[in-house]
C-alpha cells in the first residue's frame, strides 16, 4: 500500500489511538505521538511504530498533519507550545465544540488549521476501531489543500462529511446534543404521561419500535 501523509498525534486517548491505528491501516505513516500520560504515549508509539515525542513541537516538526486529540479544555493550553515557524504544516483539532479559529495563532505562524470531528461515541478503543469507519465527520477549514487532505482521510475511512461554515460550530454542536440527548428526555416524558393514564413501559416500547 502506498504511504500517504506523515501524521502525528498530540493526545493518546481513545480518539487519538483509534484514528492513529485506523489511518496507519490505510497507509498513513504515524511519525510521532505525545501524551501527558507516558504509558499511553509509549503504548500508541509501539502499536503504530511511531516516535514517542518529548514535546508538542517535535510532533509538528515530524509530521505533515498533526492531530490535536486532547480534550476540549486542553486545546488552548497546547496552542502556545506550538508557536514557531509552521510554514507547510497542518494542525487540526477533533473537537465538536471549538471553531477552527481556536488555532488561529498557529495560522499566523504559517500553519494550515482546521477541525475534523468524528461524530462517534468512542467508548473504548476496540469498539471504536470496529465502528468508526463509515461514520460522519464534521470538517471545518478555509484552506483548500488541507480540505483535500481531510476529504481524503474521511474517504479512506468510508465516512461522510458535514462541512461546517465559519461560526457554525455552536449550531452544529447543538444539533447533535438534541439528537443524542433529547430523544432520551422525550422518551422519559412520554413514559410518565402514559403512566398517568394507566399505560406501562411495554406499551411505549411497542410504539417506539413500530
Amino acid at each position: 500500500m502506498q504511504t500517504k501523509l506523515g501524521i502525528g498525534f498530540i493526545g493518546a486517548g481513545n480518539v487519538g489511538v483509534t484514528l492513529a491505528r485506523l489511518l496507519q491501516n490505510e497507509g498513513y505513516e504515524v511519525v510521532a505521538v505525545l501524551s501527558r500520560t507516558l504509558e499511553k504515549a509509549e503504548a500508541l508509539a509501539d502499536a503504530v511504530g511511531a516516535r514517542n515525542a518529548t514535546d508538542p513541537m517535535t510532533v509538528v516538526e515530524a509530521a505533515h498533519l498533526t492531530f490535536l486529540t486532547v480534550n476540549d479544555d486542553s486545546i488552548a493550553d497546547v496552542v502556545p507550545k506550538l508557536i514557531g515557524p509552521l510554514d507547510g504544516k497542518a494542525i487540526i483539532h477533533t473537537s465538536g465544540v471549538h471553531e477552527s479559529n481556536v488555532l488561529s495563532k498557529l495560522s499566523d505562524e504559517g500553519a494550515m488549521i482546521g477541525g475534523l470531528h468524528p461524530i462517534y461515541p468512542f467508548a473504548d478503543v476496540v469498539s471504536s476501531i470496529a465502528g468508526l469507519p463509515g461514520a460522519v465527520f464534521g470538517v471545518q477549514t478555509n484552506n483548500s489543500k488541507l480540505d483535500q487532505w481531510l476529504l481524503q482521510i474521511v474517504n479512506d475511512l468510508n465516512g461522510t462529511i458535514i462541512r461546517i461554515p465559519p461560526r457554525g460550530k455552536a449550531l452544529y454542536h447543538s444539533a447533535f446534543v438534541f439528537a443524542s440527548n433529547f430523544g432520551v428526555t422525550l422518551y422519559a416524558i412520554a413514559e410518565r404521561l402514559l403512566a398517568t393514564v394507566g399505560g406501562d413501559r411495554t406499551v411505549l416500547t411497542r410504539l417506539s419500535t413500530r
